[in-house]
């Protein structure tokens, strides 16, 4: 039985790997002068690893400053997410972007390095992958009877108890009281029943609630049903988990996994923070397991209850979408009483996980995308332009409050609180640059906000100049534009963006300076990699006034080998899309998710694009299924998903 559980753990750990939350990373320049905060000092302590969250949390609120999350989607566990001027950035850093330092938020700045903030300015661009833009800060809401136990996390971090509900329990909740207006709820230990805690149930249903629990109030939450046995509250096991009383603890060290995901985002360990209290580790019951969408973060190997109690894993920190449905809310669960346990770099890692798991579930649940394309980027000295933003299909801007503010000052027309402004541009000749930025709140309280930065010049110049072209040369980038009549033009500056708004300079083309009816210029972008692109051009005179082209945007994709399959999830057929650079034969076998071998089939590739019908396909069960392409010596692998 030993061998074979031992067999069952290694393929549902291979499949976990195989099978992970898709990674939404993309490749970002961004602009020099943008402030990296260092996430991976070590030892970490509560000044290096957690300050950091209460500047983020106070540019995010206060000054309406979008975050950058940086995540390298290939490390490994605690090596680098990118490498400037020779420092070794790791631990998931975040970066403050050049445009949006204003003289209010480098003060905001120093005053949180005076707090131990670790941080460097950069001197020229750099690109790196964004994971994740923060534009939304959590609402935590404490448990009334046992939210004491948490207020030292947000202390630790700088986060005022404003952000979780009041420094008493007052401002705090019973699990019954949650509503719409509620994003986290912290449930750091518990006795929960159906009666006082079913709830939790609907809330994380109808609202999209977020759950954080830790201790034996687990355990106890995931075998709760309601009278009828009609409802279990099973939000990340099958058929529940053993109680705290029937099983041991676990024996460290423990082990950590999935490097790259967002909530593992921290240094080291966090095992001592995690062995005190009733229960510090959780087992599914022999009859249950672990949900298909969790991620087991951190488990023991070797708990010795297993296999006879229960087959396991044994987890310490476990987090996904409650019934693995992507209409609920996320929960998370991390063992022991008190994460303020430990030595301090334990602690410090195991409230980490905690800060991580709350922006990324808050702003996945209630941040909005907010649009400001219509605000132009370039303005005269003195101009009225309008101002207005969009917001996604089903939002209604009547149902927000609205504020404007600029970073410049200026003028707001008829005044800063509705949708559609005017907005009258200073005309002190010191002010180049301004961010305007839209905050807008709901009912609930909840702030959303856009930011948008504008230049401001002297003039617009008079000579022509044709559209920006772009195409792909390869693995390059070529783009050309035309101009007329230069007797005045001096340079063009070559700029580049991976969201079409945070624009960064990548070279300059010197004017020909000659009188010509039509000139032609060419600039090459050598190897950007894969994805989307902006590319625009600013022309500047002699005088240093400037004219923006318009915007480009192309879409790299590298020669080589790639596989999608469409749809996916399958409910009735789908198609293999095959992309190969050259004529080749493949081998595709299905997997299933215990590793058995259920189809397997040789095709020929053409050069270019192959479209397979893998008849197969339309006969797999409800389930998650991995495909395997042989070309050669190179193996790929492929998820996807039947729902039938």
């Amino acid at each position: 039985m030993k061998k074979n559980y031992i067999k069952t753990v290694i393929l549902y750990l291979y499949f976990m790997v195989i099978f992970c939350f898709n990674s939404f990373a993309t490749n970002e320049t961004l602009s020099s002068g943008a402030f990296i905060i260092n996430m991976g000092i070590t030892p970490q302590t509560i000044a290096n690893g957690l300050k950091p969250y209460g500047l983020v949390y106070d540019l995010l609120k206060n000054k309406q400053v979008p975050i950058k999350w940086i995540i390298n989607t290939s490390k490994l566990k605690d090596s680098a997410d990118f490498t400037y001027n020779g420092v070794k950035f790791r631990g998931g850093p975040f970066i403050i972007p050049a445009e949006y330092r204003t003289a209010a938020v480098n003060t905001i700045i120093s005053n949180w390095v005076a707090a131990g903030v670790i941080g460097t300015t950069t001197t020229a661009p750099i690109t790196v992958e964004v994971y994740l833009t923060l534009r939304f800060v959590p609402q935590w809401t404490l448990d009334k009877d046992n939210g004491n136990l948490v207020t030292d996390f947000f202390i630790n971090a700088g986060i005022p108890a404003s952000a979780h509900g009041g420094s008493t329990s007052s401002g705090w909740k019973l699990p019954s009281q949650l509503n719409g207006c509620d994003d986290i709820f912290v449930l750091p230990h518990a006795d929960p029943t159906w009666t006082t805690h079913q709830n939790l149930y609907f809330w994380n249903q109808t609202h999209k609630g977020n759950i954080w629990s830790a201790c034996h109030g687990v355990s106890e939450l995931e075998n709760i049903t309601n009278p009828g046995a009609t409802i279990r509250m099973n939000f990340l096991s099958t058929n529940g988990l053993l109680l705290n009383g029937a099983h041991k603890d676990g024996s460290p060290p423990y082990n950590y996994q999935y490097p790259t995901d967002q909530v593992m985002q921290f240094m080291g360990s966090f095992d001592g923070a995690t062995t005190n209290g009733s229960e510090q580790i959780y087992l599914p019951k022999l009859s249950s397991s672990w949900r298909s969408g969790t991620r087991m973060l951190v488990f023991d190997p070797t708990q010795q209850d297993i296999p006879l109690k229960s087959l396991g894993p044994a987890a310490v920190a476990i987090y996904g979408r409650a019934f693995n449905d992507s209409t609920r809310g996320f929960v998370m669960y991390e063992g022991g009483h008190d994460l303020n346990k430990g030595t301090v770099p334990e602690r410090v890692a195991a409230q980490r996980a905690f800060f991580n798991y709350s922006f990324y579930a808050a702003n996945i649940k209630s941040n909005i995308s907010i649009s400001m394309a219509n605000i132009p980027g370039v303005v005269r000295r003195g101009d009225t332009i309008n101002i207005d933003f969009d917001l996604p299909p089903g939002y209604n801007a009547a149902n927000f409050r609205k504020k404007w503010t600029s970073s410049c000052g200026g003028t707001f027309r008829p005044n800063d609180t509705v949708k559609l402004a005017k907005f009258i541009v200073p005309t002190n000749p010191l002010i180049t640059s301004c961010v305007i930025s839209i905050k807008i709140t709901d009912a609930c309280g909840r702030e959303n906000f856009a930011s948008k930065q504008i230049f401001i010049i002297s003039g617009i110049l008079e000579n022509g100049w044709g559209n920006l072209n772009a195409k792909q040369s390869g693995k390059d980038v070529l783009l050309t534009w035309k101009t007329n009549a230069e007797e005045n033009q001096h340079i063009f500056v070559v700029e580049k963006s991976s969201n079409g708004t945070n624009f960064s300079i990548i070279g300059y083309v010197m004017a020909k300076e000659i009188t010509e009816e039509l000139n032609t210029y060419y600039f090459t972008d050598k190897s950007p990699g894969d994805g989307q692109y902006y590319y625009r051009i600013r022309a500047l005179d002699k005088q240093s006034h400037a004219a923006v082209s318009n915007t480009v945007s192309i879409n790299i994709k590298s020669q080589g080998f790639r596989i999608t399959i469409a749809p996916n999830p399958i409910t009735q057929s789908s198609l293999i899309n095959f992309y190969s650079d050259k004529k080749t034969n493949a081998a595709l076998t299905i997997i299933n998710i215990a590793g058995s071998l259920l189809a397997a089939k040789s095709i020929e590739l053409q050069k270019g694009e192959t479209r397979f019908d893998f008849p197969d396909l339309k006969t797999l069960l409800t389930g998650i299924y991995l495909l395997k392409v042989q070309v050669g010596l190179e193996t790929y692998y492929e998820k996807f998903f039947v729902s039938k």
